[in-house]
């Protein structure tokens, strides 16, 4: 992940608080830690990380 690469008004406000990367592990127990919102996207990708993890290491995602 290129940081600097980022883009977008949120990161050249400080005054929104600070976006900072936290990396956990891809399970799905990590997932639901992490309270994401909407919660369906959340109990998707918690449901679906080995098929995520597919597409994400296949060839394809290069072209």
């Amino acid at each position: 992940m290129d940081l600097a690469a980022r883009t977008g008004t949120e990161f050249a406000k400080p005054e929104r608080g600070k976006y900072e990367v936290v990396r956990v592990p891809f399970t799905a127990e990590a997932v639901h830690e992490l309270n994401l919102m909407p919660q369906e996207l959340a109990n998707f990708i918690a449901t679906n990380t080995d098929a995520i993890v597919s597409v994400v290491d296949s060839p394809l995602r290069e072209a």
